[in-house]
């Protein structure tokens, strides 16, 4: 997903379209700014890592509470980016962050927003967020951040509210819907293979390329990293953002004293 992830913010002007999502969720993202705030507890003098950050829909306006950012993605991603105008205090680099090594600081704050899902796997997912710790200060908090969980979705689809729910979001995004998005998600339908069994999708290659997290899965993160000696936490995603019925939130505060 990471190449495509490349090509779309080449191809797909709107910023918001670019990052996959839709043009009536734009409305919702000063929301996701606040609620990721929050849960960082970001601070003016904070150094804060977004590792993915797109189109920076989320990294230039959370730049603006903190001292000092740096966003990681596709280099087609960064250099979209560099075509305009960037914040003094925000630095943007280029590379895969499982595949590339990376010289930063350590930073008081990293965010990880609907990103984790788009691994080959679960173990895949846990090297991820290790290697992100890596970078996080003792004591720093690391929000993972609009984790996809299928076992929610289903349990929130099949109540009376979420069959209502989801019908009135349908006919809602349809009235919204721009021509670029019909284009976009034309273009991504011949890219990605999505099955409903098993909850992943892959490539033309038959790569895996994204996966659901189920609540077993996310309770094993959780474990995964409190045996490290962190402290995590399941947050709930408040019901005006874009997933806030299926997705979910982590927060790990890193420790000192790893074993």
């Amino acid at each position: 997903m990471y190449h495509i992830y490349g090509l779309l913010a080449k191809e797909v002007s709107d910023s918001t379209l670019a990052v996959c999502r839709t043009t009536l969720q734009k409305y919702s993202e000063p929301y996701m700014i606040q609620d990721i705030s929050q849960k960082l507890l970001l601070k003016q003098t904070d150094s804060l890592l977004e590792i993915g950050c797109g189109t920076a829909t989320l990294l230039y306006p959370l730049t603006l509470l903190v001292n000092e950012s740096y966003g990681i993605d596709h280099q087609l991603t960064i250099d979209r980016l560099n075509n305009s105008p960037v914040l003094d205090n925000c630095h943007l680099i280029s590379g895969n962050w499982l595949e590339d090594t990376f010289s930063l600081p350590k930073v008081d704050k990293v965010l990880i927003y609907s990103v984790i899902h788009y691994m080959n796997s679960f173990d895949q997912a846990i090297e991820f967020i290790e290697k992100s710790l890596s970078v996080l200060k003792d004591g720093g908090r690391l929000l993972v951040g609009d984790i996809p969980n299928s076992n929610k979705k289903e349990r929130f689809s099949a109540t009376n509210f979420g069959k209502e729910f989801n019908e009135k979001w349908r006919n809602t995004r349809e009235k919204f819907t721009t021509d670029e998005e019909r284009v976009r998600d034309t273009l991504l339908e011949t890219l990605i293979n999505r099955d409903s069994l098993t909850n992943t999708s892959t490539d033309n290659n038959n790569e895996v390329i994204s996966f659901e997290f189920s609540d077993k899965m996310v309770v094993q993160l959780i474990l995964h990293f409190r045996k490290q000696g962190h402290e995590v936490y399941l947050l709930p995603q408040e019901k005006y953002l874009p997933f806030g019925y299926t997705r979910e939130d982590i927060v790990i505060i890193k420790s000192g004293q790893v074993s």
